[in-house]
Formats: structure tokens, C-alpha cells, sequence
């Protein structure tokens, strides 16, 4: 398991989603971690997995694990 943590530079970031990102021609999946501005967690993960889904070449599903709030440190699963 690889943990890749994408941060905007010098930006205060409010949301850390953790993804499991499944590629077309691989076999094990990739965790990777996106951080992401958004009002509620839910809406976070939704975004972070939409951007991937549409940016990233070869991409065959991305789910979330865990989104972790950067203010109180809290962990949603």
C-alpha cells in the first residue's frame, strides 16, 4: 500500500481525502491522498473522486476511504 499525499501550495486546505484508485491495467489498486475545499465531507469525497475519475488517465474506479477535517483533526470513514 503507497500513500501519496497532493498538496496546493500554500493554500489552507480544509479536507484530506484519502482514495482508492483502481487502474484499467493493474492489479493492485493505489491509495492516494487529495486535498480538497469544500463545505461538508460527503460533498469532499464526491469531488475528490470526480476529479480523478476525470483527470487521471486509465482510471477504471476511485472510492474513498477516509476524509480527515485539517481544522480539528477529525476522521470520517
Amino acid at each position: 500500500m503507497r500513500l501519496v499525499r497532493e498538496y496546493p501550495t500554500n493554500e489552507k486546505v480544509k479536507f484530506l481525502v484519502t482514495l482508492k484508485v483502481k487502474y484499467k491495467k493493474m492489479r493492485e489498486p493505489r491509495n492516494f491522498c487529495i486535498a480538497v475545499n469544500d463545505k461538508t465531507p460527503k460533498e469532499a469525497a464526491r469531488q475528490a473522486e470526480k476529479q480523478v475519475r476525470d483527470n487521471w488517465r486509465n482510471v477504471k474506479s476511485a472510492r474513498y476511504l477516509c476524509i480527515e477535517n485539517t481544522e480539528n483533526h477529525s476522521i470520517t470513514y
